[in-house]
Order: C-alpha cells, then structure tokens, then sequence
C-alpha cells in the first residue's frame, strides 16, 4: 500500500486527471498510459488510471518488471507525466499544479516546481527538467520551459512566435525535440536548451503530439493523430529518414538503448503497454 507520507509530504489530492489525450473513439477509462524507462530496473514507470474506485489497480503510478510484467504502486494520485531520474532512485511527476520529485521506494517527495505542468522529462544528468504548460492554445499546449535543479531557475524555452509542447532531452541535455506549431509551420523541431530553433524534422499535415529522443541520439520518435488513429514514427536528427512503426497513443520511451521502444496502444479493454523490437518490428504486450 502507499505511504500516507508520501501524499502528506506532496500536499497533493486525487482528482480528476489533467493527461492530454489525443481524441481516439470508443476508448474505455481504465488506460495505461506515459511510460518511462527505468535503465537501472530494467523497468517500466507509467500512469494507470483506474476504471472505477472497486479496481483491483488503483489509479496512479506504477513501475513494472519489463521481464516478468508484475506492477508495483509507487505513487497514488492522478498525473499528467513521470519521467524517471537516471542514475538515481527518483521520478520527476508532474501533479497537483507543479513538478514533484518522488522516490519509486515509497512515494515520498517533495514539490521543485509550482506551476502548471504536463509531460515532465529529466535530461539524463538530471540536471534539467522540461515540462509544457500555459498558453491558450489547445489542449494545454503553449509552452515549454526548463528548471535548472542546480540553480532553481525556471527558463521559459519556448520558440518566438511558436506554441510548443512535448519535449524530449538529447543525450547531452544541449537540446530538446519539441512538437511546435506557428502560423506558418507545424512538426517536430530540435531546439537548443536556451530556446533557439537549429531545425524542423518532420513536415506533415498530420498533428504531432509526443516525442522521444533515443539514448544515442541518432533517432527521435514522435507520435501523430491522423483521424481517429494515433501513429509512431521515427525520424533520424538530420530529418533525412523516416519511417512508421505502429498504432501508439500516449507515451512511448526508448528501452535498452535503441532496440526497441515501450509505448502506450489501444486494446479492446482499453489502452496498455507494448513493446516493439526496431530491428524486427515484432511486437509484444506488456500489461493486460
């Protein structure tokens, strides 16, 4: 069971759930969503939210083995993001009107960032936090800024002119690819840590919603509605070669460097966990 502490120390309620969807018809409540590699594990962190109260899962966040499947409650509370922390025992969640840092242990944390915030991701020193939020443009898209942990400065990096959303940290935390979106263009664009565009990757009609820079930094994948479908792509950081994986819907994050990518898809009972092999294009299902 969970820590009282842990949401005593956070300060946080369970309400109504603040993760930004795409639109997919006839979807079911219960969805696991976000997940989050966690390298040192060998597991996944992700968002579960519960059909109803009765649910043998609760609502919240979870953590399971990518070997045997079984699923730990690490934190329970309503999300809108967790990434984890390299290197460290931790997650940044993105909860209650801020940005948390938890322990996977026992949920205990303590809040870094008070603002609004979706898809929190950490760069790989853990230095760095980027999350989006603000903005009146929809679907909570608008902004991205960066919290330096070292300094506690928060940094809004978000292009001149553009809205943006959905960031993913390079290897080397000097840059980030984001969903951006102006009246001139839209697509996935790589920009620098202080917020200065070095290119767009993708061009496409198609809505762009996350993105996931692969751990050798050769590869960003990124997802887009097209119609009621939501698509997994990869494109390599030249912006030269792209390609389509699979149905994805919320998340997805780079597993054993970039073998494969762990992403969220809708099933008949909803959506849930699946990995894809990038050498074989094989897939398997993670959680049921």
């Amino acid at each position: 069971m969970l820590r009282a502490t842990g949401l005593i120390a956070l300060g946080l309620l369970v309400g109504s759930c603040g993760v930004t969807r795409p639109t997919v018809d006839d979807v079911p409540t219960r969805s696991d969503l976000a997940p989050s590699f966690v390298a040192d594990s060998d597991a996944v962190l992700f968002i579960h939210e519960a059909a109803s109260s009765s649910e043998s899962m609760p609502s919240g966040i979870y953590i399971a083995s990518l070997a045997s499947g079984h699923a730990r409650l690490v934190l329970r509370a309503y999300s809108q993001g967790v990434d984890w922390i390299p290197g460290t025992d931790s997650a940044v969640v993105a909860l209650g009107g801020g940005v948390a840092v938890v322990a996977l242990a026992d949920g205990s944390g303590h809040r870094v960032v008070a603002h609004d915030a979706f898809e929190p991701r950490s760069s790989r020193d853990g230095r760095y936090i980027s999350f989006h939020g603000g903005g009146d443009y929809p679907d909570n898209y608008g902004h991205v800024y960066v919290f330096d942990r070292a300094t506690g400065e928060l940094s809004d990096v978000t292009p001149d002119t553009m809205a943006c959303s959905a960031a993913s940290w390079s290897p080397s935390g000097e840059q980030l690819a984001m969903v951006g979106s102006s009246r001139a263009r839209s697509g996935v664009f790589v920009v620098t840590r202080s917020g200065v565009v070095v290119r767009q990757l993708t061009q496409t009609a198609l809505l762009p919603r996350d993105t996931a820079w692969s751990p050798s930094g050769a590869w960003v994948a990124w997802t887009a509605l097209a119609g009621s479908a939501v698509v997994i792509s990869t494109m390599d950081t030249l912006g030269t070669h792209a390609a389509t994986l699979t149905r994805g819907y919320l998340g997805m994050t780079w597993v054993h460097g970039d073998s494969s990518l762990v992403y969220s898809s809708v099933t008949s009972a909803g959506p849930r966990l699946f990995q894809i092999d990038m050498a074989t294009r094989t897939t398997r299902q993670l959680t049921f």
